[in-house]
Formats: structure tokens, sequence, C-alpha cells
């Protein structure tokens, strides 16, 4: 293809446009012989709605439309003139993009007046993007956006006259360009005039993925002024100090900031700082002090992985974020506070106007808010969690006012603080005064090593109910249970528990101390249990209490990973589960039964129902035998709807059966004793020592009108033995 619309035979010599009038996108590719749009001569081509076009890989291409010899040879051709988007990509051999030779004595140039997004996207040995510096000559004026994408080779992006050239610049996004050292290079013979860079209508920039860059401009001559920057966004970038050059003595004294008075950003909006490996500040003192309105409006600060950031604020510099609303740090290993005093231990209120949300995540280092002993206002603070944050003592040796912060969500973990009149009160000294804990709705305990005590005997409810609807226990290696009876008592809104990863925890419930209670409904909203990786979890509850104790709401089960429990309930348990309608078993190796006989039962046939269980999972249980070994016991599920046995080697029967029967090889999963008469699906894998799905003589017992569903995989069976279906 040497054109996509060709030359008529017979044309005249008058200019006819061909128009396009709903063409919005066009897409050229791959044609190596392509040498224009329009072959002919006297055309115009008009898409008055285009607009993203999108050309590559066609080496031959001089222009959309044709051009004569004279203009190829005095190189004047050009592409086009249009409103829309100009994407290079894929092209492995382009060092430029624009060829400005032949422009020299044209006074002002205003090339492509309505060009108004650059791509470039993969281009391995792009160095530039234009061969000649016309000095101001050069204007692209309606350029909105600019993206350089896999330049792999591209050292900078523009020199200080290139920027000027840039004027109308409203976006500018880099990513992933492995060699690039600075965005805007340094000229050579430039002199030592302090000049000033200025984009007047950028409104955010991102630099991403840039692993050599070590500053937005490389000469130590400039001033970066941005008025109108909302969005300064910078990840992934392990070599960059500052956004402006600094001598080896300030790398050296260690005093660098990513901000310092050579760069403007008075209308900062939103600032996000990820994986910058040199910083050890943000904005330094001489910042603070001698501009104090260029950060006014930052309204949100999200900084994380500056692995030798050092210094976050001083005092100065919050008294300059008037306007901050969010703030995130997380992973920065060498903070150690978050408000460095500037030598001043006492002095007035330090207040955070503006803040409703702060998070503090994996600081490491951290030890503390603040060690200074001014007050802290916090006025419209709302929501706050600290994760991870191992070595904090305490947020603040003075006093704390935040009047709006109330402990509708508390996220804890290894140190946290439970805020709502005082902020100052951690796990490690929740002694006494509860009332701090009593409104909290969500709760999430995790690595904590030394809270056993204070958890299990020590907290005591000042409230007979609190506002706890949800719990975790994660990742605390000390505790032998999870919740004690006197917590229970006052835990009547909880709907979801969740323990998991606690790698000392025997037991789930401390029922001892309840003896003179009668009929006790504890944890009546209770409707969720998730257990999972408990190594040496042996039972769910130390105390049977014969029928005084329910779980009235009760309806999910889920135990995975508990390798030493050898079974899951006993009938007086199961008694206290009258509405569970999932259970869920896996990965539980030392599991032999789901229900076992308790001592002293006596002779007579004792029925086990589950009048709500609709659907039941048995998964990777290589010891299980049998659901329970008791001898005179049925199982009646009225309302099973699914069944699924999988993995379970050893299984034979859901109830206990005879070793007659057994060496016999007459005995089955379901007898007469296991009823399932709405079951709809049943599924059976690696069973191995099931011989039979039903004994002789049950299949005429066991009803299954519902049963739509029945497979079986890896089953050394010798017979189904389908029951008739009625």
């Amino acid at each position: 293809m040497e054109g996509v619309i060709g030359e008529e035979e017979v044309q005249g010599s008058i200019v006819e446009k061909i128009t396009f009038s709903n063409l919005d996108r066009m897409k050229l590719e791959c044609l190596p012989n392509l040498t224009s749009f329009l072959s002919g001569k006297n055309h115009m081509l008009e898409c008055p709605r285009l607009v993203n076009l999108s050309i590559a890989q066609c080496p031959k291409m001089r222009s959309l439309t044709w051009q004569s010899l004279i203009e190829i040879d005095d190189n004047t051709s050009s592409l086009f003139t249009l409103q829309k988007t100009l994407q290079v990509h894929d092209c492995e051999s382009l060092e430029e993009i624009f060829d400005l030779e032949g422009l020299e004595g044209v006074e002002r140039t205003w090339v492509l007046p309505s060009f108004m997004t650059l791509d470039l996207v993969n281009l391995p040995k792009l160095r530039r993007l234009w061969n000649k510096d016309l000095q101001g000559m050069l204007c692209f004026s309606t350029l909105q956006g600019l993206t350089l994408y896999k330049c792999s080779n591209l050292r900078h992006a523009f020199t200080r006259s290139m920027a000027q050239c840039l004027a109308t610049l409203q976006w500018m996004e880099i990513k992933e360009c492995s060699q690039m050292e600075g965005v805007i290079g340094e000229e050579k013979g430039q002199g030592s005039t302090v000049e000033k860079i200025t984009f007047s209508n950028l409104d955010w920039i991102k630099l991403e993925c840039l692993p050599n860059l070590t500053s937005f401009f490389l000469g130590k001559n400039h001033i970066l002024e941005c008025p109108r920057v909302v969005d300064l966004s910078i990840a992934q970038c392990p070599k960059m100090r500052s956004l402006t050059w600094q001598s080896l003595m300030e790398i050296d004294d260690g005093t660098l900031s990513l901000f310092t008075p050579q760069v403007v950003f008075p209308s900062l909006e939103e600032l996000c700082i990820t994986d910058i490996g040199y910083i050890k500040m943000i904005w330094d003192n001489h910042v603070a002090l001698s501009f104090p309105r260029h950060f006014r409006h930052l309204k949100t600060l999200d900084v994380s992985h500056c692995i030798e950031l050092s210094n976050m604020f001083t005092l100065t510099m919050i008294g300059n974020l008037v306007e901050l609303t969010k703030l995130r740090i997380s992973n920065c290993k060498m903070l150690t506070e978050i408000i460095s005093d500037d030598g001043c231990k006492e002095g007035p209120i330090v207040t955070f106007k503006q803040l409703k949300y702060m998070e503090l995540e994996e600081l490491i280092g951290l030890t503390c808010f603040s060690s200074g002993r001014y007050t802290l206002s916090f006025p419209l603070l709302e929501d706050v969690i600290v994760i991870g944050c191992l070595n904090m003592k305490f947020f603040s040796e003075a006093p704390i006012r935040a009047p709006k912060l109330k402990p509708k969500r508390a996220q804890v973990s290894t140190e946290m603080w439970f805020w709502e009149k005082k902020i100052r009160m951690s796990m490690q000294n929740m002694s006494i005064d509860t009332a701090t804990v009593d409104g909290v709705e969500f709760m999430h305990l995790s690595g904590f090593s030394e809270l056993t005590e204070n958890w299990h005997s020590k907290l005591i409810p000042s409230k007979s109910s609190w506002q706890l609807k949800s719990l975790v226990v994660d990742k605390c290696p000390s505790f032998l249970n999870a919740i004690s009876f006197r917590l229970m008592l006052v835990l009547d809104k909880i709907n979801t528990l969740q323990v998991q990863d606690c790698e000392s925890l025997e037991e789930i419930f401390n029922l001892e101390g309840p003896k003179a209670i009668k009929g006790t409904q504890v944890l009546p909203q209770l409707w969720c249990l998730n257990l999972v990786n408990l190594p040496k979890l042996m039972r769910l509850w130390n105390k049977d209490l014969q029928g005084t104790l329910c779980f009235s709401s009760l309806s999910y089960l889920t135990l995975c990973n508990c390798s030493n429990l050898r079974h899951a309930l006993s009938p007086s348990m199961a008694r206290c589960l009258p509405t569970l309608q999932w259970m869920e078993i896996r990965k539980c190796d030392q599991m032999e039964g789901v229900m076992v006989e308790e001592e002293g039962e006596g002779s007579g046939l004792e029925q086990i129902t589950f009048l709500r269980l609709h659907w039941m999972e048995l998964e990777h249980l290589p010891n299980l035998t049998s659901f329970f070994s008791g001898t005179n016991h049925t199982l009646e599920c009225p309302r099973l709807q699914e069944l699924t046995i999988a993995h379970c080697p050893k299984i034979i029967t859901f109830t206990w059966q005879s070793l007659m029967k057994i060496e016999q090889g007459i005995s089955s999963p379901f007898t007469t004793q296991v009823p399932f008469p709405r079951v709809k699906s049943m599924v059976f894998c690696h069973m191995d020592n099931s011989r039979k799905t039903w004994v002789d003589g049950s299949q005429h017992l066991w009803k299954a009108k519902d049963l739509v569903k029945l497979r079986v995989e890896f089953h050394v069976t010798e017979e189904i033995g389908l029951p008739t279906i009625t």
C-alpha cells in the first residue's frame, strides 16, 4: 500500500475536498511502502471529528497529503496540521520526533498550530524530541499533553530553551525511561545567570519508574516555577535527591530535601511520593520560613518507601499546611518522629487545622508522633489508623485535642491508639479505663506479643454492652484463647469473629466462670466464625455447660489449617448451634471425626439435628474416618442441599460402623442413620476406602427426590448403588 486514497485516472486541476464527517479515530500500522494518506495532488482532506490518530511503523511516510519533489528535496515537507493526538510507538530505530533543519531563517515559526497531545511509546533509540534549538523561534502553541513511556535511551526530555516552546503544556507523564537523569537537561555554554523556567499552564506531573533520575532539572542556575500544578506524583525513582540540582556539600551533609527555594509550586494540592531513595526530608526549614504560602493549598500527602527519610515536618512547616486533609506515611524505616521540634521543646499549640484522616503504617523506626511538650490539636480529625509501628512507645507526651475523633473504627497493631477524648492510651496500658473501647465497631488485633494479661484479665468492661461488630485476632503469639467469658458478656453486638495465625492458641472461647448462669445466650448476634491457621487449636470452647449456653445466631463456621484439632464438635456443642447453615472444614490434618462421642454417654439412640444446615464441605482431611464417632447417634440434616467430600482417603462412613462391616466390605457413607432428604448436589472425590455409596437395603429408605447432581471422581467404589428416585 502506497496511499489510503489513490489518484483517479481522469482528474482535473480543481482542488477537491475529501471529507470524512463522522470519522473520530484512525490507525495506520505496519505499512512499509505508505508514502501518504492521499496520493492525488489536488485534494484536501478534512476530518472534522477526528480526535485520535495513530501512525506506526510506516518508514516511508512523508506526509498525509501528496508533496512535490521540491518539497521533499528541500526537507520542507510536513506530516500534518490537525487538532488531535500524535502517537509514535514501537519504532526501533527512531532517534528524534521532529526534524527542524531548514527553519533557521524564519523569524518565528508556529508549527502544528492545533497540535494538542504527544504520546511517545517504546522508542528504544530516541535521543531527543527535536534536533535543533531555534532559540525561541519555534513554538508548539497548543500542545497540552506529553507522554514519554519506555524511551530507554532518552537522558532528558528537553532543555531550558525547548521548555520555553511548551508554554501551553497542561500535563506531563514520564514512565520507564531507564536512562533518564533529569527531565530538563543542562545546555552547553550555559552562563552563571540564574534563569527561570516556567510552565505557566501545567496542572499535573507524574514521574514513575525512572531508575537513574537524580533531579527534575540538571542545571545549577535554574528556578522552576509551576504556578498551576495541583498534582505531583513521583514513584520508583530510587536515585532522586531533589527536584533541583544540589551540591556535593549538600549531598555529603545529608541535607537533601525534595523541595528547595528554587522550586515553586504555590497551587499544589496533592503530593504522592513513593520509593525515592536519597531524600532526607521533603522540605527544609529554609523553604518553610522563606515561602510560607507555597504549600498552603496542599490537601493530600502520601509518602511511602522512602528509606532515607528522617524528617517529616518541622513546627514551621505545619503552620504552612493550613489545608492538609489526608496524611498517609508508610514504610519509611529511618523515620523516628513525625514532627521534629527544631530545638523547641515547649511552646504554643501545634494545630493541624483541616486534617481529617491519618494513617501510619509499617514505620519500624517510629517511636512517637511527637516528643515535644507542645499541645497537639486536631480539630477535625475523624479517622486514625496505626499499623505495624513496632517501636512506637507513645503518641505524644503532651496533651492532645481531637474533639471530633470517635472510636467508630480502630485498626490495631502492636501499638495502637484508641482515640476519643484522650489519644495517649495504648493497648498495653488499657488495664483500667475502657471507655475508649466501648464504642469501637471494628477492631483488628495484630502482632501483640505482650497483650495477654491485659486483654484477658485487666480489660474490665465499664459498660454492660459494647458496640463492637467485627473482631479479627491475628498473629497474637502469646494468646491461649481468643475471648474470655468476661468479654463475651459485653459483646452482644458482634456479628463476625475471625481468628488466624495465632501459633499458641488452644481454644477460642474460655467459658470458665459462669457456673450460676442459666439459659445464657452469649454473642447473640454472632453469625460468622472463621478459624484459620491455628496449629495448636484443640477445641472451640473449654467447658460443657450442658445446654445453658447457646450461640443463637451462628450461621457460618469455617475451620481451615487447624492441624491439631481431632474433632470440631461434641453432641452437646452441636445443640448450641441451632442456626448453623454453612460448615466448611479443610486441611485439618489430625481430624478423625467432625463430631466425637462424649464421656459418660448412655446406650440410648440419640438424634443429632442440624435443622438449618444447607451446605457442608469436608476437604483435605487425611485422617477423617467418619462424620461422628459415636455408636448411638443418628445424624439428621433435613435442609442440606449441597455436600462435598474431597481428599478424605480414610473416610468410610458418616456414622460409626463395626469392624465386621468394614472388613466384610458392606460399609458405606450413607446408611439409614443419615437422612438427607433435600440434597440437590453431592460431590465425592478421592474417598479411597469407601467401597459403596449406599449400604445394601437402604436405597428404598433413602429419599433424594431433589438430587440433580452426583459427581464421583478418583473413587475406588465397587458400586454406586443409586437409590430409587421417587
